[in-house]
């Protein structure tokens, strides 16, 4: 009944819609969720296959290994028995019937409990396989929830401030380079009122040095001449009576005498001397 109402119910909204392409992403919707569903019912069923292959085979083996072990009771109380026979000639007909038709009944008991409870015990199997599951689900959003968002959120946060210092970096690096540039600029500019300065120096000292040395050529061309007149003003004085020579003044870049240093050594003491009588009286 459900699946028929379902179908009902597609074939009214498929007639209720106008276009063509709405249609068809319906139906392609529909039958993706089909094919889900019929995935997850086959990886149950595969599941359920090698449990119940997987529980077949342990019993199988379990039952291989009892039985195995009854065969190799029997065998040595078979050699018993047949011990028994040839010392006493004892007749056993009986006991080993009885033997074999209670090993039957037990054999045929279990088997029967056995292909019971593999039922059960598949059913149970089952739903503990899948309130495995269930639980693993909630555990895994749990943690989620609890550890892993916040983790993700910091390294979010931790990669958002990576890349603001990385900005922060590269301005830093510009600037950097700009100041450098800056620096440079100025330096150079610093030296070059040095070097005009060191210009003006050197222009000013060979001024200096052309002045002395044209004054210099100057003073000897005139010594030279008034040499001539000097001479012609002594000749006319030897004619002249005689009057008292004056010293002649010494020229300012001739060196002094011997008796000129001592003459104003002299009177720089008298000088001095003076001073200090003026300053006791």
């Amino acid at each position: 009944m459900d699946g028929e109402i379902k179908l009902m119910d597609l074939i009214d909204t498929v007639n209720g819609m106008n276009d063509v392409e709405t249609v068809k992403s319906y139906c392609l919707s529909i039958i993706s969720t089909l094919q889900k569903e019929l995935q997850n019912r086959k990886s149950s069923l595969s599941d359920i296959r090698l449990l119940r292959n997987s529980y077949e085979k342990s019993v199988e083996n379990n039952e291989i290994l009892d039985l195995k072990a009854k065969l190799n009771k029997f065998s040595t109380e078979n050699t018993k028995l047949k011990e028994q026979l040839n010392s006493k000639q004892f007749s056993s007909q009986s006991y080993l019937t009885h033997t074999i038709i209670n090993l039957t009944i037990l054999y045929t008991l279990n088997y029967a409990l056995f292909t019971h409870n593999f039922e059960v015990l598949g059913r149970y199997l089952i739903d503990k396989v899948r309130l495995l599951k269930i639980e693993n689900d909630e555990l895994s959003k749990t943690l989620l929830e609890n550890h892993i968002q916040p983790l993700f959120i910091e390294l979010n946060k931790e990669k958002e401030l990576n890349k603001l210092m990385e900005k922060r970096l590269t301005e830093l690096h510009l600037m950097n380079v700009q100041l450098r540039k800056d620096n440079s600029y100025l330096s150079h500019k610093s030296n070059e009122p040095s070097d005009s300065n060191r210009k003006r120096e050197e222009s000013t000292r060979k001024g200096m040095r052309d002045r002395s040395s044209s004054y210099s050529r100057n003073n000897s061309r005139s010594k030279r001449s008034l040499s001539p007149r000097r001479r012609s003003s002594s000749t006319a004085r030897s004619s002249s009576p005689k009057r008292k020579e004056r010293p002649s003044r010494p020229s300012p870049y001739s060196k002094p005498s011997d008796k000129q240093i001592n003459y104003r050594s002299n009177n720089s003491n008298d000088k001095s001397k003076s001073k200090h009588n003026k300053s006791h009286h």
